[in-house]
């Protein structure tokens, strides 16, 4: 819920769509056509060896991490 109401303030003009899965899952789905575009973690993108599929990083000035991320 806030990463779509983020991405609607950022991109009101896009519909945003919700598909759920594993990363390889929403990797499949955008082959398949079922969207034109996904966001996906990339510190998960790092783990898993797959920076090279990045096209844009989103700044963090307007697309924050979640409270508490990354605390101990």
């Amino acid at each position: 819920l806030r990463r779509q109401a983020l991405i609607r303030r950022m991109r009101p003009d896009l519909e945003v769509v919700m598909f759920r899965g594993n990363v390889q899952t929403r990797l499949r789905k955008l082959d398949e056509g079922v969207a034109d575009g996904t966001i996906l973690a990339y510190a998960g993108l790092k783990r898993l060896g797959l920076e090279d599929i990045i096209t844009d990083l989103m700044p963090l000035d307007i697309f924050p991490p979640a409270p508490g991320q990354g605390a101990i």
